[in-house]
């Protein structure tokens, strides 16, 4: 067989036979296994062909192990090993105390990580972010000031491409991870118990991405892309199912359905968003701001009333809100503590303080309040109003970014938003404002007008929009009859594709269809926007004997 065959990557012996695949000649083939004579081949045409193996029509008899009868007692996993069998369970599931049933834990963390990366600090370190996330970094490898002749960033070690779990229902505690595929390094992250869902933030490529899956990781969903950079706040409002996120890129900071439709640029006057915290309850947005000087920040749920909540504060780098006791707590860059306010900024404390540690992200439940600490890679734990009792939950964990508890208890309350969120056409808007007799109010995406019955939106109906790279951007100047503010440029997604680039652009006024070309799939393409949300047609035109460029239409009604 060795002259006969290009390359079998997996063969398996049955009987007299041998079987095996082919994965330059794409077939299944089977000879006898003494001289390989009566060779035939079974199958053709199977690309990609790799491993094989038989399944045996009838049991092997007089083989058995402990997880043959009644699985070994185990709910749903057994394994055999050679010390005895074991049971497991699902991703998002974990042993009970028997060590035989699987049960979904009542609370857990979940937490991404960073690359390790090594930067030269002889010279200006131009590949370095102006973010709290690589400075950490750099401060907390101590050898990296010894970088010499290293010009460039240098990642020592790879995080996992994946979103982390630890139980906080069991002790020891077990580290899980939802096993994400094809994802970019997740950054920030929040939940929605409801619909038992996990949002994040990553990148693909130049590009910023929102994200969406199952709390077992399946079932994921990339539902934002255009108009994004470099998101490190994400949060959820449960109540109005809203989704508000951070962009320190383009400096400002957004809001959308749950699903990324109805878009709305909220906060983008003066301002270096990271963190953020919702109150859905009290209508509060909470954001540490990186201008010079850092700032706590606080405004309504649509961007309105925005006032300084505290001034003498350093770069705050996480931000969670304890919604029992409806206090704040925040972690520095520049300083090893933890501290707390309450919901105007008043009742400062220092909650946990000491030199030689490193608090980074932090979250709170329950009696507790738990933290990862750099300088020990490890998640640590402490009563969260006096800081005492502290212990250590997990250890050998590097670099985590983001961390969140996921309980049921993290999401409850109820305002008026609640009931009446699809009363809005788009966006329901609770106000902290109880004097009024509906306190909440429709709002619309970037660029869209409330209209007389106070739930519709109205399209803009003067603008300019003009290219950029992937992205096309829609521009609209300020008419007399404007009544509120609005950021003068909105984003409009053209395609999930990152290569794409609109070369030129043309607009059907009438069906609201804009038509681009490309130059790199030398193609015309078509795209409906509507009210806050952009919807593929597909491609009109994609023949490589053309190459499309300017763009001209004849609109008719």
């Amino acid at each position: 067989l060795r002259s006969s065959c290009t390359f079998y990557p997996s063969s398996f012996v049955k009987g007299d036979y041998i079987y095996w695949s082919d994965w330059e000649r794409r077939s299944l083939s089977r000879a006898k296994k003494r001289d390989g004579s009566d060779r035939i081949v079974l199958h053709e045409n199977i690309p990609d062909l790799m491993g094989i193996k038989a399944a045996y029509p009838k049991r092997i008899s007089n083989v058995s192990n402990g997880c043959a009868v009644k699985n070994g007692g185990c709910s749903h996993l057994c394994l055999y090993r050679p010390l005895g069998l074991v049971c497991m369970c699902p991703v998002g599931w974990e042993l009970d105390a028997n060590g035989e049933t699987c049960i979904i834990p009542e609370a857990f963390l979940m937490f991404t990580q960073r690359d390790i990366v090594r930067v030269s600090l002889s010279s200006e370190p131009r590949g370095l972010r102006d973010n709290g996330v690589e400075e950490l970094i750099v401060h907390a490898d101590p050898s990296s000031a010894n970088g010499g002749n290293i010009s460039e960033r240098q990642a020592l070690k790879h995080a996992p491409r994946d979103i982390l779990r630890v139980s906080l229902s069991s002790f020891p505690t077990n580290l899980d991870s939802l096993r994400l595929h094809n994802v970019s390094q997740p950054l920030a992250l929040d939940f929605h118990y409801k619909s038992n869902r996990i949002y994040w933030t990553g990148s693909e490529g130049t590009t910023g991405t929102i994200c969406r899956a199952y709390l077992n990781g399946s079932n994921m969903e990339l539902i934002l892309t255009a108009g994004l950079e470099y998101m490190e706040g994400i949060a959820i409002d449960w109540l109005a199912e809203n989704l508000y996120w951070s962009d320190s890129g383009h400096l400002h900071i957004e809001m959308s359905k749950l699903d990324g439709k109805s878009r709305r640029i909220i906060v983008w006057k003066n301002t270096n968003p990271r963190a953020l915290v919702v109150h859905p309850a009290e209508g509060y947005l909470y954001w540490a701001d990186w201008l010079d000087p850092p700032t706590l920040q606080r405004s309504e749920l649509d961007g309105r009333n925005r006032i300084t909540l505290l001034k003498d504060v350093g770069r705050i780098f996480a931000l969670t809100l304890d919604y029992s006791s409806n206090r704040l707590y925040w972690s520095e860059v520049d300083a090893p503590s933890i501290q707390s306010v309450d919901l105007n900024g008043g009742s400062r404390r220092f909650v946990v303080q000491e030199p030689n540690m490193k608090p980074t992200v932090l979250t709170e439940f329950g009696d507790f309040l738990y933290w990862a600490n750099w300088r020990k890679q490890s998640i640590e734990i402490s009563d969260k109003a006096t800081g005492l009792n502290r212990s250590t939950l997990h250890l050998d964990l590097h670099f985590i970014i983001n961390l969140i508890a996921v309980h049921a208890l993290k999401q409850r309350g109820w305002n008026h938003c609640a009931t009446r969120r699809n009363y809005c056409e788009h966006l329901c808007i609770f106000m902290p404002d109880r004097s009024h007799k509906t306190p909440y109010r429709c709002s619309c995406p970037s660029h869209y007008a409330l209209s007389s019955d106070k739930r519709s939106c109205t399209a803009p109906k003067k603008f300019i929009l003009f290219s950029q790279h992937s992205t096309v951007r829609r521009m609209k100047v300020k008419e007399r009859q404007d009544m509120e503010e609005y950021p003068i440029v909105e984003d409009v997604r053209l395609s999930h594709v990152d290569l794409e680039q609109a070369f030129d652009i043309a607009l059907d006024p009438y069906s609201q269809t804009l038509f681009w070309t490309c130059e790199l799939t030398n193609s015309v393409n078509a795209t409906r926007l509507l009210a806050g949300e952009v919807r593929p047609v597909g491609t009109i035109i994609a023949n490589a004997q053309y190459k499309p460029r300017s763009l001209a239409i004849y609109p008719k009604k």
